[in-house]
């Protein structure tokens, strides 16, 4: 938080995790990305494997700050649809 958020360092990590959020936001817009996706081809369909393909990564999954399901996944992927 500090290197995106220099004055934020005051604030609790809700706070900081909101404009975190907003700033990512502003930078999907920024690139002029598509931030759906739907809008890469990627049909509703795939969800369920892509969840799935999704819980096969674990090296970043065990540094999750919470236990994350496959079902979990897919309501991630399911709303970024």
């Amino acid at each position: 938080a500090p290197i995106l958020c220099p004055d934020c360092e005051d604030e609790g990590s809700q706070s900081r995790t909101a404009r975190l959020i907003e700033w990512l936001g502003e930078l999907v817009v920024a690139s002029g990305l598509e931030p759906r996706l739907r809008d890469h081809g990627i049909a509703r369909d795939d969800i369920p494997m892509l969840a799935r393909e999704a819980m096969k990564q674990q090296r970043l999954l065990v540094n999750n700050p919470c236990p994350i399901e496959e079902e979990d996944a897919a309501r991630l992927y399911e709303a970024a649809w």
